[in-house]
């Protein structure tokens, strides 16, 4: 943080510092992978696009209580980068999820309980 406040002037962003910690608790808490956020001092460009979807996810939520009609023409109005970002998360996701199911460590994360015995319990 010392060496953004010296490149920035004295500011710090700590909202991405926050989201950083955040960031890389979850990874190993869920994955038992460090995503090293904290050490670029950055998320990296699929965590960002999680937080665009996020937003959008809200704003669904909202168009989805529509009439069908409505519904489609507003989703007509997401710019295909918004789907491409959301696209993006899924893709991180899953390598998120394929990384850690064909790891053989040892380490107790989300990812142990959830295929306790060696089994995904279901589907998604």
């Amino acid at each position: 943080m010392r060496e953004q406040a010296q490149k920035n002037n004295g500011f710090v962003d700590f909202t991405t510092w926050l989201n950083c910690l955040t960031v890389d608790i979850i990874g190993d808490m869920a994955f038992g992978e460090d995503l090293r956020s904290l050490d670029a001092g950055e998320l990296q460009p699929s965590l960002h696009s999680m937080f665009k979807t996020v937003k959008i996810f809200a704003i669904m939520k909202e168009i989805l209580r529509l009439p069908s009609i409505l519904v489609r023409v507003l989703t007509s109005f997401i710019p295909s980068s918004t789907q491409e970002a959301g696209k993006s998360v899924t893709a991180f996701g899953d390598t998120m999820r394929d990384r850690r199911l064909a790891s053989t460590e040892g380490k107790t994360d989300l990812m142990s309980y959830l295929t306790k015995n060696g089994t995904m319990e279901g589907k998604g």
